[in-house]
C-alpha cells in the first residue's frame, strides 16, 4: 500500500515539475490586471458587490480585437444594476471604458510589453449613481512574463479628468492612478489559481486582495471567478465576488 501511494505521489510530483519547468506555457489572462499579450477575445462578466448601504451588480461585454498586427483596440459597455438600501432600485448602462494597446514581445523569453491609451466615457446616468460622470483619458503600461507554469503580470495607468458632468463629479479628484499585479500557476488539466493585487489611487486610496480561479475547458473557452476584498480603511464596497466566461478568437 505504501509503495502504491509513493508511487502515486511519484508521478503527481513529476506533471508539476514538469508544469513549472515547461517553456512554452501560455501566460494566465488574470481577472482584473491589464493583459499584455496580443488577444482577440470577448468576455462575458458580472461583478456583484455589497456595501453597507447597498448592494450592486454590474454585468459587462468587453471585447478585445486587434484589427492590425500589433494594434489592438478594447471596448467595455458595462450594465448596472443598484438595489439601495434607503431607495428604489436602479438600473442602466453604465461608464463605457475603451482603449488602444500596441505591443512588443520576445516570445523566446515569453516576456511582453503593452502600452496605450484608455478613456473613460460618462455614458452612465449620475442621478441614479449608474456612473460617475467623469470622462477620463490617460496612458498605460502592462507587462508579464511566464516563468515555466507561472505567470507574473503587472500594468501602472494615470487617468486625468478632462470633462465632469453632474454636482457629485465636481469634487472629483482630478488625477487618478492605478497598480496591479497578479501571479497565477498552471496546472496541465487546466486549473489556475491566481492572487491579484489590485489599487486606485485618488480621492480615496482603495488597495484590494483578488484571489481566484481560472479553468480552461478548451484553448477558447474559459470560465473564471474571484474575490475583491479591501485591504485600505478607504473602500468602496465590503466585498465583491467576480464571474467571467472567456472565448478566444484565436
Amino acid at each position: 500500500m505504501k509503495n502504491k501511494i509513493f508511487a502515486i505521489s511519484g508521478v503527481i510530483l513529476m506533471i508539476l515539475c514538469n508544469a513549472a519547468f515547461a517553456s512554452e506555457n501560455e501566460i494566465v489572462i488574470p481577472l482584473k490586471t491589464k493583459y499584455a499579450p496580443k488577444e482577440r477575445e470577448v468576455i462575458l462578466g458580472s461583478d456583484t458587490s455589497h456595501s453597507g448601504t447597498q448592494d450592486k451588480w454590474t454585468s459587462s461585454l468587453e471585447v478585445e480585437y486587434s484589427f492590425f498586427d500589433p494594434i489592438e483596440f478594447d471596448f467595455e459597455l458595462p450594465f448596472v444594476n443598484r438595489f439601495p438600501k434607503s431607495s428604489d432600485n436602479q438600473s442602466g448602462i453604465g461608464d463605457i471604458e475603451t482603449a488602444i494597446k500596441a505591443f512588443y514581445s520576445k516570445e523566446d523569453l515569453n516576456f511582453y510589453l503593452a502600452g496605450g491609451i484608455e478613456a473613460t466615457w460618462p455614458t452612465g446616468n449620475t442621478t441614479k449613481d449608474l456612473g460617475e460622470g467623469l470622462t477620463e483619458v490617460g496612458p498605460f503600461i502592462a507587462v508579464a512574463k511566464g516563468v515555466g507554469a507561472l505567470s507574473l503580470l503587472g500594468d501602472f495607468s494615470y487617468e486625468r479628468v478632462v470633462n465632469v458632468r453632474g454636482e457629485e463629479a465636481q469634487e472629483a479628484k482630478k488625477n487618478s492612478y492605478k497598480v496591479d499585479a497578479a501571479l497565477a500557476y498552471t496546472f496541465p488539466f487546466g486549473l489556475s489559481p491566481l492572487l491579484e493585487v489590485n489599487s486606485h489611487f485618488a480621492k480615496e486610496k482603495i488597495v484590494l486582495m483578488t484571489p481566484g480561479l481560472i479553468y480552461a475547458f478548451s484553448d477558447r473557452f474559459q470560465t473564471r471567478a474571484g474575490v475583491q476584498v479591501p485591504v485600505t480603511k478607504d473602500e468602496e464596497f465590503n466585498w465583491k465576488a467576480v464571474f467571467q466566461l472567456l472565448y478566444d478568437f484565436d
